[in-house]
């Protein structure tokens, strides 16, 4: 089952909504921080002047799931398969008529 943010907004009221929107951006303004230490630093004061609560950052987590730009981040890459090579031998008939035949090849990737 999957969850929307509109269906899950609908479980609070406009003035929660807002304060979890608001939540939200603080979040981000401080550069999206492990939710343990963001928790940590509200329950700390050490963001002055911040009206957000530990329960606005939670319901924030409930009504928008995780931060896709904090899982990005700290998402890291998986080391691909290694290339594997297959050499043909060449009968050596060929080889002896076609000594003076050179193959060059050049290989461009584009992203």
């Amino acid at each position: 089952m999957i969850n929307s943010v509109a269906k899950n907004a609908q479980l609070y009221t406009p003035r929660q909504f807002n304060w979890v929107q608001f939540a939200r951006h603080v979040y981000k303004l401080v550069d999206r921080p492990s939710i343990r230490d963001f928790k940590k630093m509200v329950r700390g004061n050490l963001l002055k002047n911040n009206p957000v609560t530990i329960d606005d950052k939670n319901v924030a987590e409930n009504v928008f799931g995780p931060d896709v730009g904090k899982l990005q981040g700290s998402t890291v890459c998986t080391r691909p398969a290694p290339v594997l090579t297959d050499y043909v031998e060449v009968p050596p008939i060929i080889r002896y008529l076609h000594q003076n035949v050179g193959l060059l090849v050049d290989i461009i990737f584009v992203n």
